[in-house]
């Protein structure tokens, strides 16, 4: 489906049990679909979702960038930490990249950084890099009811503004290398 500005979006299908829990056959055609793609892609993005499941471990280890997503609550640091344990320890992850969300002032969110790279550090010996914030809004809720893009709505907003800044910042890190045969984000579907 296209969506604004030359955004590809692929939805999920909502309410169908069987895509979460896609055993390794079903993951590696998956794969082999997502790379089938003749278009370029600039990025291809991967919404895994929140936990540890066997989708968002292989999901995760398969990308090239791992941006983990968390917010001020403790459950949520406890969650993103265990994720990060978990691909560090059992794929040898060591580079994530953490978004704090919902963050209510730019103090608020580097300190939930701030908790988890010292957590990080102490218990994994591997270092997190800050990748930035999106402010809490409402309007990103109004946006989502009336099922419109946010920064067609509210290009003005602070976090319109945020999520520019964190987009350009990911186009403009270096390119990485394929880390395994299972990483699909290859050459053929990006413009490498």
């Amino acid at each position: 489906m296209n969506g604004p500005l030359g955004v590809m979006i692929l939805p999920a299908s909502s309410g169908i049990r069987e895509l979460t829990k896609l055993n390794d056959k079903q993951r590696l055609k998956l794969v082999s679909e997502l790379d089938s793609f003749d278009t370029p892609f600039d990025i291809f993005l991967i919404d895994t979702g929140a936990g540890i499941s066997d989708n968002v471990l292989f999901f995760c280890s398969a990308a090239q960038e791992t941006i983990v997503i968390v917010t001020p609550e403790p459950t949520s640091i406890a969650d993103a930490y265990a994720l990060i344990k978990v691909l560090s320890r059992d794929f040898g992850e060591k580079q994530f990249r953490i978004l704090v969300n919902t963050a209510r002032s730019e103090k608020e969110a580097f300190d939930t950084f701030r908790k988890l790279a010292i957590v990080a550090d102490k218990f994994l010996n591997i270092s997190i890099d800050y990748l930035g914030y999106l402010p809490l809004d409402q309007n990103v809720k109004d946006a989502i009811i009336a099922q419109k893009g946010y920064i067609a709505l509210y290009p003005n907003s602070s976090f319109s503004k945020h999520l520019g800044q964190i987009g350009r910042k990911l186009l403009d890190l270096p390119q990485g290398t394929v880390k395994g045969n299972i990483q699909f984000f290859l050459r053929k579907a990006l413009r490498v």
